[in-house]
C-alpha cells in the first residue's frame, strides 16, 4: 500500500513528530509531555509522490508500530494518545 508523502508528513507532524531538515526530512517523535523520544523515522526529499509499500512497512518499524498501525496512524483512525499507549505498552517510552 502506498501512501501519499505530503500526507504523512503532515499526519505525523499532527501526531507530535517534530521535523529536523538534513539530507533527508527526518521526524522525532516528542510525547504530550514534551520529552523528546529517540523514535524517528525519515521521508526523502526525492521527487516521488508516493511512499511503497516497502518502505511505509520500514517507517512503521522505525516508529516502532505495526505497519496496520501505521496506516491508521497517517489516515487519522489511531490517534496520538492511542499512540502512546501502544508505545507505553511497548515499553518504548
Amino acid at each position: 500500500m502506498a501512501l501519499d508523502k505530503s500526507k504523512i508528513r503532515r499526519n505525523l507532524k499532527r501526531k507530535g513528530f517534530r521535523e529536523r531538515q538534513s539530507d533527508h526530512l527526518y521526524l522525532n517523535y516528542e510525547t504530550s509531555d514534551g520529552k523528546l523520544s529517540d523514535i524517528s523515522t525519515k521521508i526523502s526529499h526525492g521527487s516521488a509522490k508516493d511512499i511503497g509499500d516497502s518502505l511505509v512497512s520500514e517507517m512503521a518499524r522505525q516508529c516502532r508500530i505495526k505497519k496496520t498501525e501505521f496506516v491508521d496512524l497517517i489516515n487519522c483512525s489511531l490517534s496520538r494518545k492511542q499512540y502512546e499507549k501502544i508505545l507505553e505498552k511497548l515499553g518504548e517510552i
